[in-house]
Parts: structure tokens; sequence; C-alpha cells
């Protein structure tokens, strides 16, 4: 990751983080089109965000799910969980969250932490 993050600001490197996809879809989907050399209208971008919900590639897991004819999850639409913000706090206490801290600091600058935590609310790659 250290490699992408070095060379976010060449034109041939985009970087998309969950979060911002949660937070507008729509406008992703444009970033993403403009990315790959489309244009890609609002409304366009509106009507495959449809396809792209957590909701839909659910319904769909048997088809959309990574490796989901070998049998390799216990659950192909539990793939598609619900990666809401902050699930790790149920799995993790307060000194697994210190010592994940501790060491994040000491292997990632301060702006790829930022990027990493918050998507591009904490710092645009682009910028």
């Amino acid at each position: 990751f250290w490699t992408v993050w070095s060379r976010r600001h060449q034109p041939n490197v985009a970087m998309f983080h969950y979060l911002d996809l949660q937070t507008d879809l729509v406008g992703e989907l444009v970033r993403l089109g403009h990315a790959l050399g489309y244009q890609l209208s609002r409304e366009r971008a509106a009507e495959l965000a449809e396809h792209a919900r957590l909701d839909e590639m659910r319904a769909h897991a048997s088809a959309l799910a990574p490796e989901a004819t070998e049998g390799i999850w216990r659950s192909n639409e539990r793939f598609f969980r619900a990666g809401s913000r902050g699930e790790w706090r149920h799995f993790f206490d307060d000194a697994v969250y210190r010592r994940y801290y501790d060491r994040i600091n000491q292997l990632a600058p301060p702006d790829l932490l930022a990027w990493a935590h918050e998507g591009r609310q904490g710092c645009d790659p682009a910028a």
C-alpha cells in the first residue's frame, strides 16, 4: 500500500475508499469513470449505483462474491456484510486498539493514516 500512496499524484493512479463509496456512491462512480477515461453523467452514475449497493450485491452474491462457485465462504451473502463504520469495535477492546494505534503511527505518515481511517474527508490523495 505504501507504494501506491507514494504514487498517488501520478495521473494513472486513483484511490478509492470504502467510506467515500458509502458517503457518495454516485459521485465516486463519476470519479471512477473519469479515472478510466469515461465521461459519466451523474444521472447514469445514479442508475449504475442502484446495482452497486450492498443490498443489491448481497441479492446476487452467488454471482458476485469472489470465488463464489468454489464454496470457500460459509455464505456468499455474508461476504457482503454490513461493513459499517466502527464495526471493528465489536471484536477488539481498548488495549488492542491502543496497540494498533501505536503501531500504525510507527509505520505510516499522518496523511496516509488520515486517508486510511477517514477516506477523502480525512485526506484527499489527489490534493
